[in-house]
C-alpha cells in the first residue's frame, strides 16, 4: 500500500462492542492492534488518506462514540473525511441509516477536531455530500 497514490479507510467504530457489532468481526481481532496498525501506516506513508465512517441508527450515532472516532482520526494525516449512511439493503436486518440530526452532530464533531489551520475543514453541507455519496455509487436511495 506504501506505493498507492490514495489509501481509503474504513473506521466506523473506535470501541470494541461497537466495533464487532458494525463489522461483524471475528473474535480473535483486537479493535487496538487495528487502530495502532492504521496509526503506523498513517506515520509512514506519503500518499492520500481517506476516511469513510458509516452511521449506523442507534448503534454508532451516539455522541460518545462519534468523539471517539473523531479523535482517533485526529491522529493520522486524514486528507478528506466521509461520513456516510447505508443506502443498500444492508446484511442485517436492524441496520438502519442514521437520521438527519445524527448525521449533523456527527459533521459538528468531525469539524471540531479538523478545522484547525495544518488542516483542510471538513465539507460545509453533509446533506449535499450524502445525496451525492449512494449517486455516485449507482445505489438506490431507500424510500
Amino acid at each position: 500500500l506504501y506505493n498507492a497514490d490514495t489509501v481509503s479507510i474504513k473506521v466506523d467504530a473506535v470501541t470494541l462492542e461497537i466495533f464487532r457489532k458494525i463489522n461483524r468481526a471475528h473474535p480473535k481481532l483486537k479493535l487496538e492492534c487495528i487502530l495502532n496498525g492504521i496509526i503506523d501506516f498513517s506515520k509512514r506513508y506519503s500518499g492520500k488518506i481517506l476516511t469513510e465512517t458509516m452511521l449506523v441508527k442507534r448503534i454508532n450515532d451516539n455522541k460518545d462514540e462519534l468523539e471517539n472516532i473523531a479523535k482517533f482520526l485526529s491522529r493520522i494525516n486524514v486528507e478528506k473525511s466521509y461520513i456516510a449512511i447505508p443506502t443498500r439493503p444492508p446484511a442485517e436486518p436492524w441496520v438502519k441509516p442514521a437520521d438527519e440530526q445524527a448525521i449533523l452532530m456527527a459533521h459538528e464533531i468531525f469539524s471540531k477536531y479538523f478545522s484547525s489551520p495544518s488542516r483542510a475543514p471538513l465539507p460545509k453541507s453533509i446533506r449535499i455530500l450524502m445525496l451525492q455519496i449512494p449517486y455516485l455509487a449507482g445505489a438506490i436511495m431507500p424510500q
